[in-house]
């Protein structure tokens, strides 16, 4: 064995042939083809591993690597006795750490993988079981942007094992996404969300799950899709501010008895019952038993859950608070000026409407979030507050809140997007945006270009921002609320006190007319 370097040609052909391959360093081998410590590179072709594990034939503990960036990579067990097919143990296949790949592998009889396959640098990985079972006793990853699918042709099946100690099975973070479509063998084994990144990632599962399977959240503001919630027997743990995707299905009802999870339509027929022994919210630690009615509002809190409908219509269930949020660019008043929101610093004194002087700022958020890969983008789309929409020089200009942020009308405290007229005040569609909130000592109103408008409200999920001291939450839902406690006024989305403060909306032009009407 000799630790070198080889390159696949490009061609379709048997990776034990010499001529498929080329030294580009270190010692030939004899036959002059890779050793299991050596490492391959292969950016085109298909390269088919028959009754050989990956990189070599020959198995040692050392393990080799394989950097891809490219084609398709065959690992076939024909059925001979002594035959072995896979990927060796401490060996590391990955797509790839340099470029957007994409690459294919596919399984052809029993299998075993022992190393590492890592879906990274936003690669795209299709992993095909055409026959027989795959076992994974290793790990299985996508990072860092990278998408892996998981999938079977004809009588393949999927087998995985693994545990959150000792770091296998199948993992995702960093704005990875899985795919799963596959057969689930006996083991449905170990999958995990959100390990070591300071994003976490998505798993999506579009086929039946056995009882021993297990999806575990690691950090904050992972999202698990269950494309086939009916037939999901698998186990949810440490469910904590994180969101489920429950696929298209009518919600009436939830129940939860603080280990199962039983979901009904309207007319009381049950769709599921998943098993989630450990579900938490930040403020209704941890999600407190009973049967809740569904309001899919995205704020609307029972229990410590949100619900909500996607753009595709899936079902959303969420433990995930919302937090009020100012756009970049906005303008806060302090004792200096109005200055841009992200130009503030802490310690920085701006101007409070209640406690009527200039307090200093505790504590800055901020996050840019990818509209388009959220789950439910509509929770964080800015809402536009047009220019005078509640009187002359509220606001000085065109206003971008998130679209729980609370505005100060009438005494109360209203989320803007209850305010939408569609005119005046509308929703804006975008591919991201970057928000920043600003805490003071204690929960009051700031003059956001001129509008009364809700400061940081302590208490809630600083994850969802960047500078937070712990994990980013990947999909931030923005409307988190601690009001009975802590909040400096009445929140309120119904009633005559949020009718008044309705009224106090004006549609384009209606300022401008009644200037007009004074002037003549």
């Amino acid at each position: 064995m000799s630790d070198s370097t080889y390159s696949w040609n490009g061609g379709t052909g048997s990776a034990s042939s010499p001529s498929n391959w080329t030294l580009e360093s270190g010692t030939t081998n004899t036959p002059n083809v890779p050793d299991s410590d050596d490492t391959i590179i292969m950016t085109s072709g298909e390269a088919q591993f028959t009754d050989t594990a990956l990189p070599g034939p020959f198995i040692g503990t050392d393990g080799g690597m394989v950097v891809w960036q490219g084609g398709q990579i065959d690992m076939i067990n024909s059925g001979s006795a002594s035959g072995t097919a896979g990927i060796q143990a401490n060996t590391f296949v990955q797509l790839t750490n340099t470029v957007a790949a994409v690459g294919s592998l596919t399984s052809t009889g029993t299998t075993t993988l022992a190393g590492t396959i890592d879906a990274d640098a936003n690669g795209t990985l299709s992993y095909t079981i055409l026959a027989g079972d795959a076992d994974n006793q290793g790990l299985i990853e996508a990072q860092n942007g990278g998408t892996l699918v998981i999938a079977s042709d004809g009588t393949g099946t999927f087998s995985n094992v693994g545990s959150r100690d000792s770091g296998t099975g199948v993992l995702v973070s960093s704005g990875g996404s899985i795919l799963v479509t596959a057969s689930i063998g006996a083991d449905g084994g170990y999958w995990g969300l959100g390990y070591g990144g300071a994003t976490a990632g998505t798993i999506e599962v579009n086929t039946p799950m056995p009882s021993t399977g297990t999806f575990d959240f690691l950090s904050h503001g992972d999202t698990l899709i269950l494309d086939q919630v009916s037939t999901f027997q698998g186990s949810i743990i440490f469910f904590d501010t994180d969101t489920l995707d429950l696929g298209q299905i009518n919600l009436g009802t939830v129940s939860y008895d603080g280990n199962n999870l039983t979901l009904e339509d309207p007319s009381g027929a049950t769709i599921a019952v998943l098993n989630a022994p450990t579900m938490y919210n930040w403020t209704t630690f941890p999600v407190s038993p009973g049967t809740y009615t569904v309001v899919n509002d995205g704020t609307t809190s029972d229990g410590g859950m949100y619900f909500s409908k996607a753009a595709n219509g899936d079902q959303i269930l969420s433990t995930e608070q919302p937090v009020a949020c100012f756009v970049a660019g906005t303008r806060i008043a302090t004792d200096r000026g109005e200055v841009a929101v992200e130009d503030l610093e802490v310690g920085d004194r701006v101007r409070t409407v209640l406690g009527g002087k200039a307090e200093p700022i505790i504590w800055i958020g901020h996050r840019t979030i990818d509209c388009m890969r959220h789950p439910v983008a509509k929770q964080v789309w800015p809402v536009r507050i047009a220019a005078g929409a509640f009187g002359r020089g509220k606001p000085s200009r065109d206003l971008f809140l998130s679209p729980d942020h609370a505005v100060y009308v009438e005494g109360v405290l209203v989320p803007v997007k209850y305010l939408i007229n569609g005119s005046s005040v509308v929703q804006v569609p975008q591919a991201g945006v970057t928000y920043y909130h600003v805490e003071v000592a204690r929960h009051d109103v700031l003059l956001a270009d001129g509008l009364p408008a809700e400061s940081y409200l302590a208490g809630a999920d600083r994850s969802i921002f960047a500078n937070n001291d712990g994990a980013v939450t990947l999909h931030p839902d923005l409307s988190s609320r601690v009001w009975e406690a802590e909040g400096c006024a009445p929140l309120v989305v119904t009633g005559a006190a949020f009718e008044a403060a309705r009224r106090q909306v004006r549609l384009p032009g209606r300022a401008a007319s009644r200037r007009r009407s004074k002037a003549a």
